[in-house]
């Protein structure tokens, strides 16, 4: 398994693979600050870091299902390009160990926004001295990562039994609309069907 993890960074590091992830990011990040710093000026009694919070959810909603599309698509569309699947039956190797190992980048690589974003939490908190919930910004934390998890699971089993990987890029797509048209306003049964 640690071959098939380094294997698969390798295969990263020979392309722009980062680049869209910064960029959705980057954009995202940008998006909520700007929101923050409207209603903060709106409403300067109700500063507090769950203001931050709701405005980071709102905007992870639209962002992340087209951000974890794009990554997982990433992902896999060298598999299907030079056509790995069968250069793994000759080596042996099943298609499971290589979902395995997709898995934990894709996971890692969340996890490692999810911190981000955490870190973002806390630098907006600690410059604009507003009062910090440690339990509110775990339980966003916490959240965060299992909506990422499903969403990346999906997203991998899509593009990994798909050769087209336009077709989990606008499955994605559509789950951002959703996200920007609902805000979480959907009735609960569903929100229940849709994971984004």
């Amino acid at each position: 398994m640690k071959t098939m993890i380094s294997l698969e960074l390798l295969k990263i590091k020979r392309r722009r693979f980062f680049l869209p992830i910064i960029l959705f990011v980057g954009v995202g990040l940008l998006w909520c600050t700007v929101i923050a710093v409207k209603e903060f000026n709106f409403n300067a009694s109700n500063r507090n870091v769950l203001v931050i919070i709701n405005d980071l959810v709102i905007v992870n909603s639209m962002i992340f299902p087209l951000l974890i599309g794009v990554l997982c698509s990433r992902l896999i569309e060298i598999e299907h390009s030079g056509k790995m699947f069968r250069l793994l039956q000759t080596n042996n190797q099943t298609i499971e160990k290589l979902f395995l190992a997709k898995n934990l980048i894709a996971i890692s690589i969340i996890l490692g926004l999810g911190i981000i974003q955490v870190l973002y939490l806390l630098s907006i908190s600690i410059m604009n001295n507003l009062s910090f919930d440690l339990f509110s910004v775990l339980l966003f934390f916490f959240s965060y990562l299992v909506a990422s998890f499903v969403l990346v699971e999906l997203h991998l089993a899509i593009s990994l039994f798909t050769e087209k990987q336009s077709i989990g890029i606008i499955l994605a797509l559509g789950g951002s609309f959703i996200g920007l048209v609902s805000g979480g306003m959907l009735p609960k049964i569903f929100q229940l069907f849709l994971p984004w």
